[in-house]
Formats: structure tokens, C-alpha cells, sequence
């Protein structure tokens, strides 16, 4: 499975309960919800697709049966940060 890896120019901050990535290189910035945040901090500790979309099935107890819903989900959040070129696809694990 594909790992995103984010760029060097991005970087992550948290400010009274809000997140955003703020890309240095572009000047540009992008709030993040609750999940997009925790997403993003799976990508910062080098996890997979495939991990990150575990964990987040456990720690918001995601019924299986919206399990397809949230890999898309997930998937179309990581596709989109890849088009704003804030990650890259690195190694497949």
C-alpha cells in the first residue's frame, strides 16, 4: 500500500482546537478538521494508506459497515493533498 510522505515546505500547527497545514514554498495555508488532523499525523509517523484507515476505524469506531465509505473518504483527503502538494507518494510498504 502507498505511504504519503509530507513535503518539507508543509508544516502542521493546532491552534485553539482548529489545525492547518500552512505550505511555506506556495504561502499558502488549509484548515483541517478533527479527522483530516489525526489523518495528518499518521502521515507525519510514516503510516500506509491501508494503517491509517484502520486506526481510524478504531479510534472512531467506525462500524464495518461504513468501512467502504471512510476508504474512500480517506482516500479522496489523500488525493486531494497530493494535488495541493502537500505529500508525495513515497515507498510502498
Amino acid at each position: 500500500m502507498i505511504t504519503y510522505v509530507k513535503k518539507d515546505s508543509v508544516i502542521f500547527t493546532e491552534v485553539d482546537g482548529e489545525a492547518v497545514l500552512l505550505d511555506t514554498k506556495a504561502g499558502t495555508y488549509f484548515g483541517l478538521d478533527e479527522m483530516g488532523s489525526f489523518v495528518w499525523k499518521q502521515i507525519e509517523n510514516k503510516l500506509n494508506a491501508d494503517e491509517i484507515i484502520e486506526l481510524v476505524k478504531n479510534n472512531y469506531e467506525i462500524d464495518s459497515s461504513q468501512l467502504d465509505i471512510i476508504k474512500n473518504d480517506i482516500g479522496s483527503f489523500l488525493s486531494k493533498l497530493e494535488e495541493k502538494s502537500l505529500v508525495y507518494q513515497g515507498d510502498q510498504k
